[in-house]
């Protein structure tokens, strides 16, 4: 499947990436996966995709960031999000992501804790510790390719924590721009649409 093929759409209600499944029919149609909307719990497919249907994996940076609707930010604030504060030594003026970080971490950390209290609320604490730290957010950081946006200064190499802090500077941004709301559709677009990451 080439990166142009086929068309993104989203479910309705939960606003996570459809993905493509061949019916009992053998045809083909796209579903939702999340697991946790109506459209999910009315459907009982296997999660048989094939490789070429994985349309996160093989999309560009541009493509993921569209995918996950992070193009939706103005560009002045992604441009924010992805500077480095050790790019100040290249512009000294230049905003970096740390306010939006500051925000994001609170942010994300309500949605992970009620999410996970909803789920199973004896290994709520356990699990929450596990999405909300800069390992699992650096993964996300990897499986977005948004090193190739970065800016930084040059031989400079971003750390775990680096990583972790740029996501929660776009959940900053988002909660600015689309409240709570956005911010969970967000997570979950993140959490089922990036393939790779162990839960």
């Amino acid at each position: 499947m080439n990166e142009t093929s086929p068309t993104c759409e989203y479910c309705p209600e939960c606003d996570n990436l459809l993905r493509y499944h061949k019916n009992a029919e053998g045809k083909a149609e796209q579903i939702c996966f999340c697991g946790h909307c109506e459209p999910c719990k009315n459907q009982h497919y296997p999660l048989n995709l094939k490789e070429e249907e994985k349309i996160c994996n093989q999309s560009s940076f541009t493509q993921k960031m569209e995918l996950m609707h992070l193009t939706k930010l103005e560009k002045s604030l992604i441009t924010r999000i992805l500077t480095h504060p050790s790019y100040h030594q290249l512009d000294p003026d230049a905003e970096d992501y740390r306010p939006l970080d500051f925000l994001g971490d609170a942010v994300l950390d309500l949605i992970v804790r009620e999410q996970q209290l909803n789920k199973n609320p004896r290994k709520a604490v356990v699990k929450r510790n596990h999405l909300v730290s800069n390992a699992y957010l650096a993964q996300i950081f990897n499986q977005m390719d948004l090193i190739v946006a970065v800016r930084k200064r040059p031989n400079y190499e971003l750390n775990t924590h680096d990583k972790g802090s740029i996501i929660e500077g776009f959940f900053g941004s988002y909660y600015q721009s689309f409240g709570l709301s956005g911010c969970k559709k967000l997570w979950n677009r993140m959490n089922f649409n990036l393939k790779g990451i162990p839960r």
